[in-house]
């Protein structure tokens, strides 16, 4: 999945040993997410994105 929420990245969904589902960046594997539903992730996903941009402009 790429999408522009993502700027161009490409996102990874997949159910885990745990039976949580990860969504990650292919190319920033250590930014992630799990949650209950694929949908949820890709929600928790977006709020990590935002809060790791925002983290580089204010640092």
């Amino acid at each position: 999945m790429q999408s522009k929420d993502f700027d161009g990245f490409t996102v990874n969904i997949f159910l885990d040993e745990d039976n949580e589902w990860l969504a990650h960046f292919v190319e920033l594997p250590h930014i992630s997410a799990f949650a209950a539903t694929p949908d949820e992730a890709v929600k928790e996903l977006k709020l990590a994105w935002k809060l790791t941009k925002e983290a580089q402009i204010s640092g």
